[in-house]
C-alpha cells in the first residue's frame, strides 16, 4: 500500500505485512452485514473503496462507510482515480463531505 509522502519524513525502512479483504474478514467472523465500515488506513483507503465498487454483493453487506483522505494534494491519492470510484459509489450510497483540512465522507446506502 501506498505511504504517506510529506515533506522531510525519513524513512528508516520498509516491512511487509499481512493484509485481508474485507470480504474476508466478513466470512472468517460470521458477519453477515456491516453497520459501519470505518476506513482510516493511512493510504490505503483507495484500494478498499476498489473492491467495494467491483463487488455489489459486498456493497450489499456494507450499510454505511466514513472514509478519511488525510493526503489529497499528494500522490498517495491520485485525485482522478479518487474521484471516480466517489462518483461509482454515487448512485449506490447518500454522502456528505467534513472537514476541509482532512476531507472525509460518510456514505449512507440508499434503500
Amino acid at each position: 500500500f501506498p505511504r504517506h509522502e510529506l515533506e522531510g519524513l525519513k524513512l528508516a525502512g520498509e516491512i511487509t505485512v499481512p493484509g485481508k479483504r474485507l470480504r474476508t474478514l466478513l466470512d472468517e467472523n460470521g458477519i453477515a452485514e456491516l453497520d459501519l465500515l470505518l476506513l482510516n488506513c493511512e493510504g490505503a483507503e483507495l484500494h478498499a473503496l476498489r473492491e467495494l465498487v467491483a463487488d455489489a454483493s459486498l456493497r450489499a453487506r456494507v450499510r454505511q462507510i466514513c472514509v478519511g483522505f488525510h493526503c489529497t494534494h499528494c500522490k498517495t491519492y491520485p485525485a482522478a482515480e479518487r474521484d471516480k470510484l466517489l462518483a461509482a459509489l454515487d448512485p449506490l450510497y447518500t454522502w456528505s463531505t467534513g472537514h476541509a483540512n482532512i476531507p472525509y465522507y460518510l456514505f449512507r446506502r440508499r434503500k
